[in-house]
């Protein structure tokens, strides 16, 4: 099972302190933004608990004011509201005093930008862009990531290692994700609030 825990930016102090959550840098901006059209972008993802057996963990994220990400936390597995002890920890910096959210280091560990401030470098990871912001592709030791998109915008595919995902959207809005003969499914209330089940179990997001 998977849970996510989604607050508006107008909320971020209130609930960071007691709401909890993600995975990879990479991946969760992959991830938000094939879902970005599901909810505001003013809002951001405090907790990701995540039990399969690839994965049996909880993510921790904190933001500043200006909701740029400050730290991941990896936990065990929980759905409470507390954690126990981190198994690991991923900070992460912006120190251009003339960029505020320019992204400058992780684990304080120098990155790379191009001009506009798209990723290229982050130590690990080595990121293609096109059209301005669309990330194409990324790659690193032994795995390579592309991804497509429509005439939109919205991403229509992503490819690890020649594995594909693809992404259905009716209005603009995800509704489906297809990974071979796997399909994760996305309900909308009246609110916009989403919620999807999949293979081994559910997820939520909250609005």
């Amino acid at each position: 099972m998977s849970i996510f825990s989604i607050v508006g930016k107008n909320e971020r102090e209130k609930k960071t302190e007691s709401v909890q959550d993600p995975i990879k840098l990479a991946v969760l901006r992959n991830f938000l933004a094939v879902l970005q059209k599901g909810f505001s972008k003013r809002k951001i993802l405090l907790r990701w608990s995540r039990n399969i057996q690839a994965a049996n963990r909880t993510w921790v994220y904190t933001y500043d004011n200006g909701g740029n990400i400050l730290s991941k936390t990896e936990y065990a597995y929980t759905t409470t509201g507390t954690v126990g002890t981190a198994l690991s920890s991923k900070t992460f910096t912006y120190g251009d005093g003339g960029w505020k959210d320019l992204l400058t280091a992780v684990n304080n560990t120098n990155v790379t930008t191009d001009t506009i401030g798209n990723l290229l470098t982050d130590g690990e990871w080595t990121y293609t862009w096109q059209h301005g912001r669309q990330l194409s592709g990324m790659s690193k030791s032994g795995t390579t990531v592309n991804f497509s998109y429509d005439a939109d915008g919205l991403r229509t595919m992503k490819t690890v290692n020649g594995i594909t995902a693809k992404y259905i959207y009716i209005d603009g809005q995800l509704t489906d994700v297809t990974k071979g003969s796997d399909t994760l499914h996305i309900d909308y209330d009246s609110v916009g609030a989403a919620s999807a089940r999949q293979g081994d179990g559910s997820f939520v997001l909250r609005g």
